[in-house]
This record gives structure tokens, sequence and C-alpha cells, in this order.
């Protein structure tokens, strides 16, 4: 079996500037999606409402519980 190589054998001049923020946007995914915060999140997903019934919340008031000390809600 054969194959063709297409490329131009030219150093891609648009990814060699854009490298740069596409490493700041994988480290500020990463820091994003390790966050505690995410993390209680994920966990939060994973119950059913009947379950969060029998703990006596919802989803609104455990999503205001999580992120009370950023403020954010």
């Amino acid at each position: 079996m054969t194959y063709a190589d297409i490329t131009s054998g030219r150093p891609n001049v648009w990814a060699a500037i854009s490298a740069p923020f596409r490493a700041i946007g994988r480290g500020l995914v990463f820091m994003a999606e390790n966050n505690s915060r995410m993390e209680a999140v994920r966990r939060l997903n994973e119950l059913t409402d009947a379950e969060l019934e029998a703990k006596g919340t919802d989803r609104v008031a455990e999503v205001r519980r999580i992120f009370a000390s950023v403020g954010a809600i």
C-alpha cells in the first residue's frame, strides 16, 4: 500500500504564532477542571432529585452553597 505525503515541508507560521495562546487556553481549562468546586459540581450532578430531596435540599441551594465563598451567586 502506498501513502501520499501532501505536506509542503514549510513551517506553519500560524501554528507557531498561536502556540502560546493554545498553551494558555489548555492551562486555564486544566485549572478550571481541577478546581475543588468543579469536583463538588460533578458530585452534585451525579445525585438524583430524589436523593437531594431526601437530604432536604435542591440543586439551586447546593450550587449556591458550593459557590458561596466566591460570591458569584
